[in-house]
This record gives C-alpha cells, structure tokens and sequence, in this order.
C-alpha cells in the first residue's frame, strides 16, 4: 500500500528511503486510516504513522517499528483572529495527553520487546 495525494512528510521521506528499491504498489489509498483499514482485510503492509495503527491493533494489524526512525510531527493550526473555545482548549489537553499515553505505550512495548529478545 502506497499513500497517494498530497504529499506528506512521511509520504516523502518514506519514497526518499525506498527510491532505490525495486516496489509492487497494489493500491494507493489517500489516507492512512484506509491504508490500516486495507491491511485489517489482508493486504500485506502500509507504512502509517504509529498514532494512527495504534488505533487499529484490535482490528488485526501489527505495528512494528521502522527502522531508521521517521520522525511524527504534528501541529496544533489555530487562528489568530479567534480566540479558542472552551471545547478547542479541552481538546488540545485530550489529544496532547492522547499522544503522550501513545508515546508511552509505544516505549513501554519496545522495553518489552527488547527484553524478550535478550531473554531468549
């Protein structure tokens, strides 16, 4: 599965990496959430950000970690002419507080892999 529309980051640096690598594209999805939701039915790989894929382990998809790391950026876009809302400011905490329980989650199971992998 290959991402296709606009570029993003991960897109781009993703191609840059594989530009030398003979691929087999089978479809090219514009969103990543597609991309999982291809893979749940039996397609056999994406390359996704982590907080996305996290989202969908219960459905059957196995997140593994690529290496060399791609840095996930994400920013908060607001504008300067609005003052945020009450609802604007509880969702930035949320997601904020959502990302640093992902962050977590994803060391806390990287520990674990690394010490199954010594202990064997």
């Amino acid at each position: 599965v290959h991402l296709s529309g606009r570029a993003s980051i991960l897109t781009v640096t993703t191609d840059t990496i594989f530009a030398d690598v003979l691929r087999k594209t089978v479809v090219t999805p514009p969103l990543s959430g597609i991309a999982c939701s291809l893979v749940a039915a039996g397609t056999r790989i994406a390359i996704v950000d982590p907080f996305l894929a996290s989202e969908f382990q219960d459905r059957g998809v196995v997140a593994l970690r690529f290496e060399p790391p791609v840095g996930v950026r994400v920013a908060i876009v607001t504008s300067v002419h609005r003052r945020l809302s009450a609802v604007s400011q509880e969702f930035i905490e949320a997601f904020r507080a959502h990302v640093a329980g992902a962050v977590q989650t994803t060391r806390s199971r990287r520990r674990e892999a690394s010490s199954n992998v010594d202990s064997h």
